[in-house]
């Protein structure tokens, strides 16, 4: 029996601009145990935005002109991630939720909304939004034709959707989302969240790297990578330390690499080499949680830099994340 076709939206927010992918989902049962899933791609945008710095006003009113309007009658349920300079994000222990919660609005400077995942028997990860961020982006969604159904950190996003393609329980697995912003190592194992780490930008940077690839030749970009890449690396192999003394359970896996710097030129290498260097462990390329036949319009090669927002899109889907995590074989 197949279901009604569902259209959501995922949107990335980052510090100098933004990324929307629509996807139509649909879901056929041809057995209790073995639904399939088929993604459509029906739209991608990118955007550049002014660096976003402190005028949040600024920033969201580019946001607000350049968000493609949704012709759909009655809306499309959008899914968004904030810019991490916007959130708190913090992995405490769960009865200290209250206490962390008022941290975080300490730290944005007012108010804020948060929601809380449980990480492990006693921890938790936490992530705040200033309120009046959190209602401005609503209501700019609903101008705009969409139902903002959840604001979420990319962490979460990416994980919700890697957790529900991994078919096994008991295994483990590394997320490492590599931006120009702000980069995100997250552990998973037994499909939980076990420890999510942002690496700073003043720990790992990719802003100074070219954004056009025509121009991302020569030895000084080449170098330049290189170092970014060594760095990332350490700072993953430090998260993956700390997560395996937080959980024994942990095992050696490769680490699955996504985000906006996974598509530049050579990165993916870079990191490889670091990483097996360093440590003996490989990257992979992160890939669309279904078969290349029901992605349509998806390619795992050039859709890296939109992982955020397909995993935002595909993650609010109840009908896909079922679907997936039954196991069942994408059509």
């Amino acid at each position: 029996m197949a279901a009604k076709p569902e259209t959501r939206v995922g949107i990335d927010l980052s510090d100098n601009g933004f990324r929307v992918v629509a996807i139509r989902l649909r879901s056929h049962c041809r057995s209790l145990d073995a639904p399939e899933l088929k993604i459509e791609c029906l739209h991608r945008v990118v955007e550049s935005t002014p660096y976003i710095g402190t005028d949040i006003a600024a920033y969201l009113d580019v946001f607000a002109s350049r968000l493609p309007r949704c012709a759909t009658r009655g809306g499309v349920a959008a899914s968004i991630a904030v810019p991490p300079c916007l959130q708190s994000l913090r992995c405490v222990p769960s009865s200290q939720l209250n206490e962390a919660e008022r941290g975080i609005a300490d730290e944005l400077g007012g108010a804020v909304q948060c929601r809380s995942w449980q990480v492990g028997s006693q921890k938790s990860m936490i992530c705040g939004v200033r309120s009046d961020v959190a209602e401005a982006l609503v209501t700019i969604l609903g101008d705009s034709g969409y139902r903002c159904e959840s604001i979420l950190p990319r962490s979460v996003a990416v994980a919700r959707t890697l957790l529900a393609s991994v078919k096994s329980a008991n295994r483990s697995a590394t997320i490492l989302c590599w931006n120009r912003d702000r980069s995100l190592v997250t552990t998973l194992h037994d499909r939980t969240i076990r420890l999510c780490r942002e690496l700073a930008t003043d720990e790992v940077t990719s802003a100074t790297m070219p954004h056009d690839d025509a121009t991302a030749r020569g030895a000084s970009t080449e170098d330049r990578l290189s170092q970014i890449a060594y760095d990332l690396a350490n700072e993953t192999i430090l998260t993956l330390q700390h997560a395996r003394r937080l959980d024994y359970r942990m095992t050696p896996s490769p680490v699955v690499v996504c985000g906006e710097m996974s598509s530049f030129p050579g990165a993916i290498e870079q990191l490889n080499a670091a990483l097996y260097s360093l440590i003996g462990m490989r990257v992979e390329p992160w890939k669309i949680p279904v078969d290349e036949i029901a992605a349509n319009g998806l390619r795992d090669d050039c859709d890296r830099a939109n992982t955020v927002a397909i995993s935002l899109a595909i993650g609010g889907s109840r009908v896909a994340i079922d679907s997936l995590l039954t196991g069942g074989k994408a059509q």
